[in-house]
């Protein structure tokens, strides 16, 4: 029994060792660990909408166009699960967000096991401007896999291993090229490889580049802030790059002790000096509701697992081969 058994141990000892494991989350620093608990903790702040102006309910319809009503003088919170933001192909702001009024998106993603691919929404405001001050915050996500262009703002997941999907590469045209293109006189705004980009010290790593710099120009030159200058998001020229969670200004807070009123407070806006608290103190939004999602969307985010179920199937081989051997020398004894 014991060459049997060592095979069996052999069998699974390799199997084990070869099967398919996930990237490990990186570590998040202290920090940023600090700042992703505070920012998951905000009461949301936002209602559902479609862009006709009537609520939406809970789970998302798929294809569904989200109007975000952005009110001035604090922080919009929006509060959406990994499914409903796949659901959603249009985010639709209805001013675009500032460094006083920025929209901050928390996305859950417990229910598919904090692995997310998402299908990016297009984000724009009324009107065609710039969306503005926007973060997508991913607090519990250990990996997040983007299709499609990137979106405006910022990504901040500390836990999480972040990687952009690349783009499929454009058809040719069947019109040719002008033989006589005219250069444009804008300057570009992706400085050259190791090059200076304004508002980071020093330029840009080798291989990468600005996706958006938002020039600040209600902020002096010379004003001081810590953190990350501005809100730069660096992506990798890479296949299936990762992408650095970018912190968002440090200022952004949405106060610490949510009252039954579902007035916000005046102090829980983006300036980095404390404000003075209104009369009768801070009173935040109201409180966040847990997401309702199906339980066959966990039961197939589960399914999507290849090491759990590549276990699961050695172990009953395991399992068949035993009984196998012992059956075979129970028979063997009976006939000798």
């Amino acid at each position: 029994m014991r060459g049997p058994f060592g095979v069996l141990v052999a069998l699974l000892l390799v199997g084990l060792t070869a099967a398919p494991a996930g990237a490990a989350a990186p570590s998040p620093a202290p920090w940023d660990a600090a700042r992703s608990a505070a920012l998951a903790a905000c009461p949301a702040t936002v209602e559902l909408y479609d862009t006709e102006g009537r609520p939406l309910a809970r789970p998302l319809p798929r294809g569904t166009r989200l109007l975000v009503d952005i009110v001035a003088g604090r922080p919009n919170v929006l509060v959406l699960g990994a499914h409903d933001l796949n659901r959603t192909v249009e985010l639709v702001l209805s001013t675009p967000a500032t460094e006083t009024s920025p929209l901050l998106i928390n996305v859950e993603t417990s229910l598919l096991d904090d692995r997310f691919t998402w299908f990016v929404p297009r984000v724009r405001s009324i009107g065609g401007g710039l969306p503005g001050e926007l973060m997508w915050h991913f607090p519990t996500a250990e990996r997040v896999l983007l299709l499609g262009p990137r979106p405006p703002g910022v990504i901040f997941a500390p836990g999480a291993d972040v990687r952009i999907a690349p783009s499929p590469p454009p058809s040719p045209s069947p019109v040719p090229p002008s033989p006589s293109p005219v250069p444009s006189p804008a300057v570009s705004a992706s400085p050259p490889v190791g090059g200076t980009a304004p508002g980071l010290p020093g330029g840009l790593p080798p291989g990468w580049t600005p996706a958006a710099f938002a020039p600040r120009s209600d902020r002096a030159p010379d004003a001081a802030r810590t953190g990350t200058p501005h809100h730069a998001v660096l992506v990798a020229h890479l296949a299936v790059a990762p992408a650095p969670a970018a912190r968002f200004p440090v200022e952004l807070s949405c106060g610490s002790s949510p009252s039954p009123s579902a007035v916000p407070s005046p102090s829980a806006s983006l300036p980095a000096e404390p404000s003075a608290q209104a009369p009768g103190g801070a009173v935040p939004g109201p409180a966040a509701s847990p997401t309702p999602e199906t339980v066959s969307a966990h039961l197939a985010a589960l399914a999507s697992r290849p090491v759990t179920w590549f276990g699961v199937a050695l172990l009953l081989a395991g399992l068949a081969l035993v009984v196998w051997i012992t059956a075979g020398r129970r028979a063997f004894r009976r006939n000798y």
